[in-house]
């Protein structure tokens, strides 16, 4: 039971989560101050993730920009 007391204390971080978030802020810093830019960058971001979920040679050569 003790080690069960100790895990129902501990305090979970999503530090993975909280770098994304502060990479994303520093990086939208550096881009542009224009919202609108910004967003137009994101929807970049998110639609090349899409087509290349991974930076494998395989999936970048089987990429839409070689059709």
């Amino acid at each position: 039971m003790v080690a069960e007391d100790i895990v129902r204390e501990l305090l979970v971080v999503n530090s993975t989560a909280e770098r994304r978030v502060a990479l994303m802020q520093e990086f939208n810093a550096l881009l542009t101050e224009d919202e609108e830019q910004t967003q137009f960058a994101i929807q970049i971001i998110k639609e090349h993730r899409k087509r290349y979920p991974d930076s494998k040679k395989e999936t970048l050569l089987k990429g839409h920009w070689l059709t």
